[in-house]
């Protein structure tokens, strides 16, 4: 039986994504999953938001990136799902 799941979108640089799995290790059974969505694009083009720190492509990391930093800090890639896309 799951035990539940956790959904991040927009993962950046997948660090808080690592911390909620690491987190969950002591509380959450070893089926519970960890699903990541993102462009991995950065931030799109937009005419409405006028922050100056959301310009096209701030906050880009590759899915490779991601991958990377989740598998050095010991993740459980097993545990984790990224998906690419727009959400």
């Amino acid at each position: 039986m799951k035990e539940g799941a956790y959904y991040e979108f927009g993962v950046y640089r997948g660090y808080s994504l690592y911390w909620a799995e690491k987190i969950t290790r002591a509380f959450r059974g070893p089926e519970f999953m960890f699903y990541g969505f993102d462009s991995f694009d950065g931030m799109p083009h937009s005419q409405v938001d006028r922050n100056k720190d959301w310009y096209p492509g701030a906050y880009r990391a590759s899915l490779e990136e991601v991958e990377k930093n989740l598998t050095e800090n010991d993740a459980a890639m097993d545990r984790i799902v990224l998906t690419k896309g727009l959400f």
